[in-house]
C-alpha cells in the first residue's frame, strides 16, 4: 500500500516567492523534480507525507505550516 496523500491547500506559490527562491531551486532542495513540483505548486496532483516534509525542510518552515487544519 502506497504513502497516504493528503489535500495540500497551503499556497505553495506564494510561499516559494515569499522565500525569493525559483520552482527548480525548491524542487532541487526538496529532492524532486521540477515538474513534478510544479504539479504540486499548480494544486494537480497531492504530494505524499513524505514529499511535504521535504517541501517543508527545502522552504525552511515547519511541516504544520504546510497542512494548515491537520
Amino acid at each position: 500500500m502506497g504513502e497516504p496523500v493528503w489535500e495540500f491547500e497551503v499556497d505553495l506559490k506564494a510561499l516559494r516567492k515569499q522565500r525569493g527562491m525559483t520552482q527548480e531551486q525548491v524542487a532541487l532542495a526538496a529532492g524532486i523534480t521540477q515538474p513534478h513540483y510544479s504539479l504540486i505548486e499548480r494544486g494537480l496532483i497531492s504530494p505524499t507525507m513524505r514529499t511535504v516534509q521535504k517541501l517543508a525542510d527545502a522552504l525552511e518552515v515547519d511541516f504544520r505550516e504546510l497542512l494548515p487544519g491537520l
